[in-house]
């Protein structure tokens, strides 16, 4: 697929809700397989009040090229009637988890250092036992790892 048509474009319901998108189709090819395959599921059932506009032609080279600049967009209209629920440019699983971990981290979400904290001891016989009952296989995985380097 080329992205020389690549464009960037938003979904806006009447009452000011919108989506933002990327796409190398042209504009009524895409609103409609957003309207068959329901991907605005806020929007179901009434595709009537919502307009597509074209934010800006956007010929490129790269598929991450054109997610980076419909991010863009995304940072730069982000408010509460924006329906995006995830990034045009996706993180690694990773990153995602760092940022979620970090947003709960010192609130009642923090259940992981919670239950960390209350069963340390419990915990830590735990692993003792495992590695007392496993110890031969442990390291000889461990002899085989540090062999192959």
């Amino acid at each position: 697929m080329g992205y020389d048509n690549g464009k960037i474009y938003k979904l806006v319901h009447k009452d000011g809700r919108f989506y933002i998108g990327s796409t190398c189709d042209c504009p009524s090819v895409r609103f409609n397989k957003h309207k068959t395959n329901k991907l605005v599921k806020e929007f179901d059932n009434d595709w009537d009040n919502v307009e597509m506009e074209v934010l800006e032609k956007y010929p490129c080279k790269t598929r991450e090229e054109l997610q980076n600049r419909e991010q863009y967009y995304l940072d730069l209209l982000k408010n509460d009637k924006c329906l995006n629920k995830i990034r045009a440019k996706r993180r690694s699983r990773h990153e995602e988890f760092k940022i979620y971990y970090q947003s709960i981290k010192g609130t009642d979400g923090d259940h992981y250092a919670k239950y960390r904290e209350a069963n340390r001891e419990k915990n830590k016989e735990y692993s003792k036992m495992y590695y007392e009952k496993n110890k031969d296989r442990i390291l000889q995985k461990l002899r085989e790892k540090y062999a192959s380097t």
